[in-house]
């Protein structure tokens, strides 16, 4: 499940519109929009781009791509 809010938390904390990320990802604007809503999900090209583009931590990719229902096997 996506963390639709971190994720849009991270957009605005890195200054970028949703028109932005969207040509990033080279998606129509409702296609985010959609993805953002999860009607559909990001492909795992689409996160990584996400993760480079707004400069994500691998703790924070995890905690915006897998929300919920997955076991962190990161080593502390």
């Amino acid at each position: 499940m996506l963390a639709v809010n971190k994720l849009k938390g991270k957009i605005v904390e890195n200054n970028l519109t949703t028109d932005v990320v969207s040509n990033a990802l080279g998606l129509h604007k409702s296609t985010f929009y959609r993805k953002l809503q999860g009607t559909s999900s990001f492909t795992v090209d689409e996160a990584e781009k996400l993760v480079n583009l707004l400069g994500l931590s691998s703790e924070e990719a995890t905690d915006i791509f897998f929300a919920e229902d997955v076991a962190d096997t990161r080593k502390t």
